[in-house]
């Protein structure tokens, strides 16, 4: 039986699809990026979305905590280290600090 080919001096799977991430402080004007983000001390309903003056559906808040999600970047500001994301799921925008944003990458 024949080798697989990783053996045979190919590159790893993870060097072949290993991301290159971008800092906030990298990124151009003009370009479109994606992220994935943390907000904490939000109202969040009882299936984890953003709750209160925040749902487009009259449910209660069942507790105030983070919400994780990823969005695109739709503004920054690089004195205040701030930046403005609308979520995927909830189409919603948020502030987000840069360092409650991660795997920065621009969306081609």
């Amino acid at each position: 039986m024949e080798s697989p080919v990783f053996e045979k001096g190919y590159p790893s799977y993870e060097a072949v699809n290993r991301k290159s991430y971008v800092k906030p402080e990298e990124i151009v004007a003009g370009n479109q990026y994606r992220c994935d983000f943390v907000v904490a001390d939000i109202p969040i309903d009882q299936w984890g979305r953003p709750g209160g003056m925040l749902s487009n559906a009259d449910v209660p808040i069942a507790r105030v905590g983070e919400y994780k999600s990823s969005g695109y970047i739709v503004a920054r500001d690089v004195n205040t280290r701030l930046f403005e994301v609308q979520d995927y799921k909830t189409e919603k925008k948020f502030v987000v600090e840069f360092d409650n944003a991660s795997n920065i990458e621009l969306v081609e």
